[in-house]
């Protein structure tokens, strides 16, 4: 290549990268803003409003993980990425490795113990795993190639599989909405969201906004186990039928 060729390739790989952080920026922001906006809704009842925007403001989190993950060419960017950060079950399931990447105090403080101290080598849990899997293969697969099928079904976690399927969407709705039976009658309200779980997810996305801003200072996050998932993400990303296994 000529030094022109490498001049443009740099220029255009350069208005890319201005371009992928403007985009993640404005996730972040916007994910803080709606979790400032849940954060008024401490002390009202129901709070059904606040579990909404927790769980969106998750959703926003994730896609600029994904558009990060893009930006350092960990996966390419083409229509089936783009429509994964417009599907809410695929930011669900990027959730799940945030949630992995970014853990509570304690959970941090174990898995630094076991790798530290008891020299326990890191794995990847089964459900990340499954979730990184479920991403690639039953939602962006099957998106590429309309007719790809397993040999043999894999057995997936029932949660993450219920979460693939909506479940979290679901109640997502059943935050807004009242739900009716096919007869016409109540089936569900806002009012049953459960307070103890709003605050789990309020609490989850503030973890996820921490996580995600630490990408926004344009450098690969200090977290256990980041280089491993990145790795995973790389190898199913560039392979067709590479599965990953989780302990």
């Amino acid at each position: 290549m000529t030094d022109g060729g490498f001049l443009f390739l740099e220029k255009k790989m350069s208005i890319n990268n201005q371009k992928y952080t403007r985009a993640i920026n404005a996730c972040f922001k916007n994910g803080r803003r709606l979790l400032d906006e849940a954060e008024m809704l401490e002390f009202e009842d129901p709070v059904a409003t606040k579990y909404f925007l927790s769980i969106i403001a998750q959703e926003e989190f994730a896609k600029a993980f994904l558009l990060y993950l893009v930006k350092l060419e960990v996966i390419p960017w083409n229509k089936f990425i783009y429509r994964a950060t417009r599907d809410h079950c695929c930011k669900q399931l990027v959730g799940i490795i945030i949630d992995f990447l970014a853990p509570d105090d304690d959970l941090f403080l174990k898995r630094m113990y076991d790798s530290i101290l008891r020299k326990i080598p890191s794995t990847l849990p089964k459900k990340v795993a499954d979730a990184i899997n479920i991403l690639r293969h039953e939602k962006i697969r099957r998106w590429e190639l309309a007719n790809w099928f397993w040999d043999e079904d894999p057995d997936y976690e029932k949660e993450v599989e219920s979460i693939a399927s909506g479940r979290i969407d679901k109640k997502k709705q059943d935050a807004i909405y009242i739900s009716l039976g096919k007869d016409g009658a109540v089936a569900n309200t806002p009012d049953n969201i459960d307070k103890k779980e709003v605050c789990r997810e309020y609490e989850r996305a503030r973890r996820f906004e921490g996580f995600v801003k630490d990408l926004c200072k344009d450098q690969k996050p200090v977290r256990i186990d980041y280089e491993q998932v990145e790795n995973v993400l790389k190898v199913l990303f560039s392979s067709e039928r590479y599965f990953m296994y989780g302990a």
